[in-house]
């Protein structure tokens, strides 16, 4: 999957063109504090969106190969992912993005009832997400 991942997809998620191969590995393989979830057509896996959960929340990561971005599978990976969050009692998560990628904060906006994104530092950009409740309805409490 990486090999058909553009550089700055690549850049976008991992922060480097060039991935060390643990690195990837290491994110998207289940073990403890973390789950894995994968997105295919057919065998073939087109993303992976990861959960490590952390002391002050889940925090939320996803890779997309380039020909599947903007299809819908980010926002599938994001519900599966919040879906998963919440079964575990938590109704908010964390992320950390690149401050240029502008489709991942649009995929967070619609993905998620409420998200707050604070200001760049070093073009990183630091999130909390309220989480949409199964089935599409936000948490009024």
């Amino acid at each position: 999957m990486l090999g058909r991942c553009s550089a700055i997809t690549l850049l976008h998620r991992f922060g480097t063109a060039v991935p060390a191969l643990h690195q990837f590995a290491g994110s998207v393989v289940t073990r403890d504090g973390v789950i894995g979830l994968g997105a295919w057509l057919g065998a073939e896996l087109v993303g992976v969106g990861s959960i490590h959960f952390r002391e002050d929340g889940p925090e939320f990561a996803i890779l997309i190969e380039d020909a599947w971005q903007r299809r819908g599978v980010g926002t599938r990976l994001i519900g599966a992912m919040s879906d998963q969050a919440i079964a575990t009692g938590w109704h908010h998560a964390v992320v950390e993005l690149l401050d240029a990628n502008a489709a991942a904060r649009a995929l967070l906006l619609s993905s998620c009832a409420y998200v707050w994104l604070s200001l760049p530092d070093a073009g990183l950009v630091s999130g909390l997400l309220l989480l949409r409740q199964p089935g599409g309805q936000d948490d009024d409490s």
